[in-house]
């Protein structure tokens, strides 16, 4: 029971494009943190 939760929760049957957006998604709202509040220089 708890393997298939955690299997579930781990391994999606999605489209490859679905995985190639998020991590387009997440590239892009590191692009926009990167330039709303760079980072600090010591």
């Amino acid at each position: 029971m708890i393997m298939r939760w955690v299997n579930g929760l781990i391994y999606w049957d999605l489209p490859m494009w679905v995985f190639a957006g998020l991590y387009l998604a997440l590239f892009a709202a590191v692009l926009a943190f990167w330039k709303l509040v760079p980072p600090a220089r010591k």
